[in-house]
């Protein structure tokens, strides 16, 4: 699940593309909630538990579920983490095992991530909450 609906999705379809794993195996989703860290960890879980057969997606289909959202200056990071937290290891997929379910907060934002990943910058960052 991720926050943004164009950046992120894209990004990991190409992850997934360049490893050649097959699309039954990963599900990207923009969050449908909103973009709120708390929204998109809500709709990870919604959408495990109660799967989206429109996008090809079983309810409790999935060992392994992650939120993806930035840090920004979102009010709800620290719920989300901890709401996340509390989920890892509490939901069970269709073979009764044990959920793994994480946030990846990027910190401050994907965009920026993203743009160190694949350039070499050397401008200052101003405004940056590395918190």
């Amino acid at each position: 699940m991720t926050e943004g609906s164009k950046t992120e999705p894209l990004y990991f379809e190409d992850i997934r593309s360049a490893y050649q794993l097959h699309s039954a195996n990963v599900a990207v989703q923009p969050g449908l909630l909103g973009t709120a860290p708390t929204q998109v960890v809500s709709y990870a879980r919604k959408l495990f538990e109660d799967g989206d057969l429109h996008w090809g997606i079983r309810p409790r289909s999935f060992d392994q579920v992650y939120a993806v959202f930035d840090r920004d200056e979102h009010d709800s990071y620290f719920d989300a983490l901890n709401l996340a937290k509390s989920l890892d290891g509490k939901l069970r997929y269709d073979s009764n095992d044990c959920v793994s379910f994480k946030a990846i907060a990027s910190v401050p934002c994907f965009e920026l991530w993203l743009l160190l990943h694949f350039e070499d910058v050397h401008a200052p960052l101003q405004n940056v909450t590395l918190r």
